[in-house]
């Protein structure tokens, strides 16, 4: 997949200003969230897209990557002084790219939700919302007397 990626994009690696950059974002209250970037390119044009990499091993939701890649277009931001233009998903398994603008009202969610998250934590309101997608996902369901999909299995043995 990686050679297929370099082969795909190897005239687009002049246009690279940071590959694997880590960054930190102070949200204020104690809040920050640390992060790395896979990749950010820079056209001609000055236009600037954060890239985040993706396989199928690797899967998450598709709307964490869109949170996450808007988080590092504030860390993108915070380094750098100027915003970035677009986030991009690219599946490295089919060898192609969604590319999004950076959206300024979802960028105010994204610091919105890390702040209440921060929040829940401090105050130990970790609420369980168990269900059968997300229960079926976890690593830890085995372990959880509150997964959902171990609520499937119990009742199936009657």
């Amino acid at each position: 997949m990686i050679d297929a990626y370099i082969r795909k994009n190897a005239k687009d690696f002049k246009n690279l200003e940071f590959s694997e950059k880590a960054i930190e974002i102070a949200l204020g209250d104690g809040v920050s969230v640390a992060g790395r970037i896979d990749l950010v390119r820079k056209i001609d044009t000055g236009e600037v897209t954060i890239v985040d990499l993706k396989s199928n091993d690797r899967a998450q939701a598709e709307a964490v990557t869109e949170t996450q890649l808007h988080i590092y277009a504030l860390g993108y931001q915070e380094l750098t002084g100027r915003p970035a233009d677009y986030v991009e998903i690219y599946e490295l398994d089919e060898q192609k790219q969604k590319r999004r603008s950076v959206d300024d009202d979802f960028i105010a969610d994204v610091k919105r939700d890390v702040r209440g998250a921060a929040q829940a934590l401090r105050e130990n309101l970790l609420p369980v919302k168990p269900s059968v997608k997300t229960c079926g996902q976890c690593d830890y369901c085995n372990l959880c007397s509150a997964s959902a999909a171990n609520q499937t299995k119990t009742k199936g043995r009657g």
